[in-house]
């Protein structure tokens, strides 16, 4: 069985990296370090497509993934419109989780297409304000079906949040709706791709 360090590390020069649900899923069963042994450092693009935030295998990969990735400057993150899966050991995982070790000093900008507004979702968010000092562009599509005060809420909500960027102040963060996201329609085939 396959894990996600064995993975990466057969992708060295990897540039662009997309990955689904179940590839986070199956890398997951095999084990997720903190930090992957053989650093992803040519790594700028990342893209996580269908990943269920209430999922802590999907969610522990994507951390990892993350704070590997020294030199990343683009997060985008394709949500499911729906997902069901137990809440708490997703936030217990989050809560392990601060910006001590993990300053993602490259990330310019993060796209985030189908989000609610759940706990899981608001604390990834609150995570890469807090972790990169260089961020640019949160630009959020929520998902169809969430009405004007669940918008409200989360607007407020995220405008609370500590911010590690100077750039980091409204409108940096975009809160638009799912008709306005034509800059995620790449992410519906996109699978597993790398560029060397």
């Amino acid at each position: 069985m396959y894990n996600l360090d064995e993975v990466m590390s057969c992708m060295p020069r990897v540039e662009k990296l997309y990955m689904n649900n179940f590839t986070l899923k199956v890398l997951a069963a095999g084990g997720v370090p903190k930090r992957l042994a053989t650093t992803p450092n040519l790594l700028k693009i990342l893209g996580l497509i269908f990943i269920n935030f209430h999922d802590v295998d999907q969610i522990s990969c994507a951390f990892c993934l993350i704070r590997s990735s020294l030199n990343l400057e683009k997060l985008v993150i394709w949500a499911p419109t729906s997902a069901v899966a137990a809440m708490d050991p997703v936030l217990n995982f989050m809560e392990k989780h601060d910006c001590a070790d993990d300053t993602l000093n490259k990330l310019r900008e993060v796209k985030m297409q189908g989000v609610r507004g759940w706990k899981a979702e608001l604390e990834f968010i609150k995570y890469i304000l807090a972790c990169s000092p260089k961020l640019e562009l949160l630009n959020i599509v929520r998902c169809k079906d969430i009405d004007a005060n669940a918008e409200s809420r989360m607007s407020r909500e995220l405008m609370r949040y500590p911010r590690a960027s100077p750039k980091a102040e409204p409108p940096f963060i975009s809160l638009i709706s799912v008709e306005g996201a034509s800059c995620f329609s790449h992410c519906r085939t996109a699978q597993l791709n790398q560029q060397k």
